[in-house]
């Protein structure tokens, strides 16, 4: 029962920080949270609309094995007492609202609108990623 209850407050506890953190940086577009919700949004969406050859779309979502490696040791510094698996658990949870989202979109205002268009983007992972290791290292004297 205790454990199920500290799985359930860490599960609001993490789906918060991860939707804090898209929240906090929907407009600057910097850290791992946000570059994990951009990617999951540009495959699901690339792929529902058919706008990407199938090499791109494999090898952007190969490179994005990174970025979920990312989001996960973020989790577990921020959470250092739970397991691996349930935090792999709140990602899945996260991906699943993601999915939801972009399909819904989709469904409801075809491919060719805005705001699809700008979610089936794939963008350079690489670079993205680069800038939000750059920006998360810090200097202790």
């Amino acid at each position: 029962m205790i454990r199920g209850l500290k799985t359930g407050l860490l599960l609001v506890g993490c789906l918060a920080a991860i939707g804090g953190a898209e929240a906090k940086t929907a407009t600057s577009e910097s850290g791992v949270f946000a570059l994990f919700d951009r990617g999951v949004l540009s495959i699901v969406a690339a792929h529902a609309c058919q706008s990407a050859d199938r090499t791109t779309l494999q090898q952007f979502t190969s490179e994005f094995g990174q970025v979920a490696d990312l989001v996960g040791d973020e989790l577990q510094s921020m959470n250092p007492g739970q397991r691996r698996d349930d935090l792999a658990m709140l990602i899945g949870f996260r991906v699943a609202q993601l999915e939801l989202r972009a399909e819904t979109a989709i469904k409801s205002n075809g491919c060719d609108a805005a705001e699809v268009k700008a979610m089936r983007q794939l963008f350079d992972l690489k670079a993205q990623l680069a800038m939000v290791k750059t920006s998360s290292i810090t200097v202790t004297h």
